[in-house]
């Protein structure tokens, strides 16, 4: 048998010779497909079929010395077959951000997504940026880094989230990356992975480049987190705190507050847990802006989604936190009531009153800084009415415990 048609069966077993070899064995296949590529009869084909052999190791490959020598084949392919395997690796790159990443378990997706994150930083070390593929490339890589970027935040897994800082450190390190990426991103289309990419782009060298951009990433974030079509990333919005502790009362005011208050019309399921991690990242007063955001808020407490009722509660219990004004946390119980029994409307849904009523407990979050907390005699009085009202034994248990614990029983305090 010829020596090429030798390797060409060799080629057509690789996928499951490299899942079935044991782990000893590993170095010597690696140093065969290594001197195979090396060979001047390999092919664009075969570097292409190689790099998709490769993908299938990545979460079974979990020991380091097996992970190093996937490493080393790649850099050995981008050293002899250059244009091919930047096409093969950016296939295998487009598969794993688009589909099998997302698709699986958060934690086995995130550890996943760290490895194939440094595959990705062996292109920017290893990469001819004289090559027509890398400069038409480029752009697509910074695409897929940010998306598997975005996937290894879901485990909110501090350890690989610094892990995984350190391998885009990497490529932030030369000049010609950091600003071309600054330059690419700044014109990108604002998504969440391409806000959060480009926020740690900006901190690498200078916390000081948050304020110098505020403006890009206010927009930045209003566009990809804010204003989304489906339902943000929590993760991203835990990586946009140090962004959003440089948010001013007045930024907050004139261009978050207007998109927040239509996303929460429009798609509240989709925001509220947003909203709610926004004002408690905020470094401000919040009760000068806490009645608009109320209006906006409560009218999901009255949701047949139970998870959207949770999500207002626990928005409105941010809220209370961040107002020092009483007179503005009595206004909002106000708007609480006028759900059940005021002016827009009576409401004789017993669940629905339960929960409503659940959210006048804030007290016990609002008070927390507030020694002087004094509850207004016609808050007292709204839940004596709710109580008269409610037909439902729950409801009337439920009220009961309120009113109780809001004339001072410390025995008694209502449900969380």
């Amino acid at each position: 048998m010829s020596a090429v048609k030798e390797m060409s069966n060799f080629l057509r077993s690789l996928g499951s010779q490299a899942l079935s070899v044991p782990e000893e064995e590993r170095p010597g296949l690696f140093k065969s497909l290594s001197d195979f590529i090396s060979s001047s009869e390999t092919g664009s084909i075969d570097i292409k079929g190689i790099c998709k052999m490769l993908a299938t190791t990545l979460t079974k490959y979990k020991d380091n010395a097996s992970q190093q020598l996937v490493r080393n084949l790649i850099v050995d392919m981008l050293k002899f077959h250059h244009d091919a395997s930047i096409e093969g690796m950016m296939m295998v790159f487009k598969v794993l951000a688009l589909k099998e990443l997302p698709n699986a378990p958060p934690g086995k997706a995130s550890k996943a997504a760290l490895i194939a994150l440094g595959w990705t930083v062996l292109l920017n070390k290893n990469g001819n940026k004289e090559s027509n593929i890398f400069k038409d490339e480029l752009l697509r890589l910074i695409d897929y880094q940010a998306l598997i970027y975005q996937i290894v935040l879901l485990a909110s897994n501090d350890r690989l989230k610094i892990l995984a800082n350190e391998v885009l450190f990497e490529v932030f390190s030369e000049e010609f990356f950091y600003d071309y990426y600054r330059k690419a991103l700044l014109r990108k289309e604002p998504t969440s992975q391409s806000l959060i990419i480009l926020l740690l782009l900006l901190t690498y060298k200078s916390s000081d480049s948050i304020s110098e951009y505020k403006s890009d990433l206010i927009s930045f974030f209003i566009k990809g987190i804010i204003s989304a079509k489906n339902k943000p990333n929590l993760s991203a919005v835990h990586h946009c705190g140090a962004f959003l502790k440089n948010i001013t009362s007045s930024e907050f005011e004139n261009q978050l507050l207007p998109p927040i208050q239509r996303a929460l019309l429009r798609n509240p399921e989709n925001v509220l847990q947003v909203v709610g991690l926004i004002i408690n990242e905020v470094n401000f007063d919040l009760s000068p802006h806490a009645l608009k955001l109320a209006k906006v808020i409560v009218p999901s407490l009255v949701s047949k989604d139970f998870a959207i009722w949770n999500d207002a509660i626990d928005t409105i219990k941010y809220l209370a936190v961040k107002c020092s004004k009483v007179d503005i946390i009595s206004e909002i119980f106000e708007t609480f009531f006028g759900i059940l029994n005021g002016p827009e409307g009576k409401n004789t849904v017993a669940e629905i009153r339960i929960n409503v009523l659940q959210v006048t407990n804030i007290n016990s979050y609002a008070r927390g800084h507030k020694n002087d907390w004094q509850y207004p005699d016609s808050f007292r009085n709204s839940c004596t009415r709710v109580a008269s009202y409610g037909l439902h034994i729950a409801l009337i248990l439920h009220s009961m415990l309120v009113i109780l614990h809001l004339y001072g029983c410390t025995g008694f305090t209502a449900p969380h």
